[in-house]
């Protein structure tokens, strides 16, 4: 069976509709190509469009920045070799071109033969899932420190001790749960808060480097790059066109 003609499956179109039903729950199926073919209505609402066509038919490097695609392309290739991906914590597009962590599932979607012929998965907001339902939820007391604390110096020592762990258990234990070492998703996470204020603020660039743990303004600028390809004053500049072009 292709997959064209699983989407236009009864069950597949009540599988969707279940997902209108799901507050915040993004849903989609893509085939090979990475190419949409079917998305809820949350997905649309998350890039502020009423139109499917805006999204289906298109890739991740259409709607997204290349990090955050390349970063998806990756996780769909392994996904088409069959395997699943589970409570990924992961960086997702919003509607005001800012960034936020979400818990993302992925799934192989199988033809009549077994072959792998597409993809669908679900994302939702990071803060909007319960703690108590995910495998990782020990691990709060840490994530909760690194949230409350993004703008000073975080030590790996007391993040273990958090979670009564030693700290070589607390990194692999970590890395196992968010595909990153501690000191990668503080990175991450500081760089998502630095897209936030550049589009919600303006504040200086220095003062948002402060705000966000950057011990400089040139540090920031550097990781900033080195991750989104683009400078903090051209992502600002970016989005603005976007938007402007909405």
């Amino acid at each position: 069976m292709k997959l064209d003609e699983i989407i236009e499956n009864s069950v597949v179109r009540e599988l969707i509709a279940l997902y209108d039903s799901v507050p915040d729950v993004q849903f989609w199926i893509k085939n090979r190509d990475g190419i949409y073919i079917a998305i809820n209505k949350f997905f649309l609402q998350n890039y502020l469009v009423s139109d499917d066509s805006k999204i289906l038919g298109r890739t991740d490097f259409e709607i997204a920045p290349e990090f955050i695609a390349r970063h998806w392309n990756a996780d769909d290739d392994t996904v088409l070799q069959g395997k699943c991906i589970t409570n990924r914590i992961e960086l997702v597009c919003q509607s005001d071109h800012s960034i936020a962590w979400h818990i993302t599932n992925k799934r192989p979607i199988k033809g009549t033969e077994g072959v792998v012929i597409g993809s669908c998965g679900t994302t939702r907001k990071f803060q909007d899932t319960e703690p108590s339902t995910l495998p990782f939820a020990n691990m709060m007391p840490a994530i909760e420190h690194i949230r409350s604390h993004i703008n000073r110096p975080i030590l790996t020592d007391t993040l273990a001790c958090l979670v009564h762990m030693s700290v070589s258990t607390f990194e692999r234990k970590f890395k196992k749960h968010f595909n990153d070492s501690p000191a990668k998703f503080i990175k991450k996470l500081r760089l998502s808060l630095a897209c936030q204020k550049l589009l919600s603020t303006d504040l200086p660039i220095s003062e948002i480097a402060n705000i966000c743990g950057f011990c400089d303004q040139s540090y920031m600028t550097k990781e900033f790059h080195r991750v989104m390809a683009v400078t903090p004053r051209e992502y600002k500049a970016a989005a603005f066109n976007d938007h402007r072009r909405m």
